[in-house]
């Protein structure tokens, strides 16, 4: 099952699927990407549901959180929940997610907006520290929205998530 389809500066074609992330490159060869690991090294093929270009980089949201991939040196950041019981969410690392599973991510310059099961957030990319952990929680008066299945970001400041409760700025 293909989620997701991205392409990269140099041409390549990378491709989210319900077994991982692949890459389709400019000599036509289908591989898959395994340098996506878990916090302990060990390889993970968590579902793909979208990839987004980002100055060097793609980003990846997952299964099992936001993967930030350099194509040229292999070497994935895991942005993740590392705690599902803990409410509410409190980082202990400048990679804790309060998102167990990403389904949309947007980036405007060194901002990405990631949306997933537990809501949206921003993180600052540049220090890696996440800078607003509920964009969704007074969206629509006091009734918190739940999963956000899609964010885009226009950067001029406004930001439209797609929830269940339907679309929210």
């Amino acid at each position: 099952r293909i989620y997701s389809m991205a392409k990269s500066r140099n041409g390549d074609l990378w491709i989210g699927t319900s077994k991982g992330l692949f890459i389709f490159d400019t000599f036509k060869n289908l591989e898959p990407i395994v340098a996506l690991e878990s916090p302990e090294g060990d390889p993970v093929f968590p579902a793909v549901f979208a990839i987004k270009p980002w100055k060097e980089n793609l980003l990846v949201a997952t299964a099992a959180g936001l993967f930030v991939f350099d194509p040229r040196s292999a070497k994935p950041t895991h942005f993740y929940r590392t705690d599902e019981d803990t409410e509410p969410f409190e980082a202990t690392a400048t990679t804790d997610l309060p998102i167990s599973r990403v389904w949309s991510v947007d980036p405007v310059d060194d901002e990405v907006f990631v949306a997933g099961n537990q809501g949206a957030v921003k993180i600052d990319m540049a220090t890696g520290r996440i800078l607003a952990s509920s964009l969704d929680s007074e969206a629509s008066g006091d009734q918190p929205i739940g999963h956000v299945y899609n964010v885009l970001a226009l950067g001029d400041g406004r930001v439209f998530l797609g929830t269940e409760a339907g679309l929210v700025e």
